[in-house]
């Protein structure tokens, strides 16, 4: 039997799954198919972004949780398009959060490391949105192992944890 982790009151399943496709790869009975089946094999855990199908992917995703709600961890991401910077940050949640037609996001990733963004800005505006109790738990998208590093380092002077890591990993770049 698969290993189970809790997060607040919610069984997250082993695996994820991303939708990125929904809206751009897969129409919208295809996603509700690949959703359905996810269900029916005991995910629970979805991952979206701001910039997947050009917002497509949230507002499927959407109709499809509602019934479900909270027996589901929704993740979703910011500043894979434009930069990891507050004021881009709470534009971007501010859209996902319609887009979902949630009032809290269970997971916010940060979609990239941002270069030319101070990371204690970000940060700063991740504790503000998890304080307030819009998002449940934050997360890197990838990074590298340095950036993770220096990330958990930042964000540790808001008294804030990186919950979780979706690492780089393929063939070319471990």
């Amino acid at each position: 039997m698969p290993q189970i982790t809790t997060l607040d009151a919610t069984q997250v399943s082993r695996f994820a799954f991303g939708a990125m496709q929904f809206g751009s790869g897969a129409n919208e009975a295809a996603s509700k198919d690949m959703f359905t089946t996810c269900r029916r094999a005991g995910i629970n855990h979805f991952d979206t972004a701001y910039g997947y199908g050009d917002g497509a992917s949230e507002t499927m995703l959407s109709g499809m949780i509602e019934a479900e709600r909270e027996s589901l961890l929704i993740a979703t991401k910011f500043g894979g398009d434009g930069d990891a910077s507050k004021a881009n940050l709470a534009a971007q949640f501010d859209v996902s959060r319609k887009r979902l037609k949630l009032d809290v996001i269970d997971l916010l990733y940060m979609h990239r490391f941002d270069p030319h963004t101070d990371l204690h800005e970000t940060m700063e505006a991740l504790a503000v949105l998890k304080q307030a109790g819009q998002i449940r738990h934050v997360g890197l998208s990838n990074f590298a192992a340095w950036q993770v590093m220096k990330a958990v380092a930042v964000a540790a002077r808001f008294d804030l944890t990186i919950d979780i890591i979706q690492p780089m990993y393929s063939l070319l770049k471990r």
